[in-house]
């Protein structure tokens, strides 16, 4: 069973969603809220797993909060926000699953869903690897980057290690398509901005390394107002 909410303050939306269709091959319950109290106690009472519509058409300081807070909470419970385009560059640093912003249309609410769907296929927050020595699973905390080296990617982790595949980087594009906080900033490196600590004199530097990742002038701009816009 999926568990769908839908929340905007002091108004319910059940009129204008529940007569849309996420699904056809899957159960699932709706339950649209108008007040965080009672959203708080739903997400409590499920122990499964739930995706949150979070309607707002602008983000004030007090709503960042308690996204921030109902994430690391409430580990089961992913969010989509849905706001003013201007929030998008900082909703991950919300540990919002998925933004997208106003006008809402059926189409976005649709597009949010599956990739929840998607999602789920990835074990939490691991990234799962077939190798010739077997399976292995590397957290998304301890991933710096990847980087393209013809037909091979490596994979920078925490403590300056690197895992070295024979997969292109393109078929790791549901990092990105499910992730916010990865991103791919050139067409040889995706940058996994959680671990970025600052972008200087032409290298990237993280907080999990003390090896910088040099970058041309072009991608240090580039990235530079990525952090810019998630401070």
């Amino acid at each position: 069973m999926d568990y769908l909410a839908f929340y905007k303050k002091n108004e319910s939306l059940k009129e204008a969603i529940s007569q849309f269709r996420f699904t056809y091959s899957r159960p699932y319950t709706q339950y649209f809220i108008r007040d965080l109290i009672h959203l708080e106690q739903l997400v409590a009472g499920i122990d499964d797993q739930v995706l949150l519509f979070y309607f707002s058409e602008k983000i004030n300081v007090e709503d960042q909060i308690f996204l921030q807070s109902l994430a690391s909470a409430h580990k089961h419970v992913k969010i989509v926000l849905l706001s003013d385009e201007s929030i998008a560059l900082k909703a991950w640093r919300m540990d919002v699953f998925h933004f997208d912003s106003y006008p809402v249309v059926s189409e976005k609410l649709s597009f949010a869903y599956h990739k929840w769907e998607k999602s789920r296929e990835i074990t939490d927050q691991e990234m799962v690897i077939k190798t010739d020595e077997g399976i292995m699973k590397i957290k998304h905390s301890d991933i710096l980057y990847l980087q393209a080296a013809g037909n091979y990617t490596m994979i920078h982790q925490s403590s300056d290690k690197c895992l070295v595949l024979t997969r292109q980087l393109g078929t790791f594009s549901e990092l990105i398509d499910c992730f916010d906080y990865f991103q791919r900033v050139h067409r040889s490196l995706i940058l996994n901005f959680r671990n970025v600590k600052a972008c200087k004199n032409s290298s990237v530097h993280f907080y999990k390394s003390q090896k910088p990742l040099e970058v041309s002038q072009l991608l240090e701009v580039k990235v530079k107002k990525i952090l810019k816009g998630n401070e």
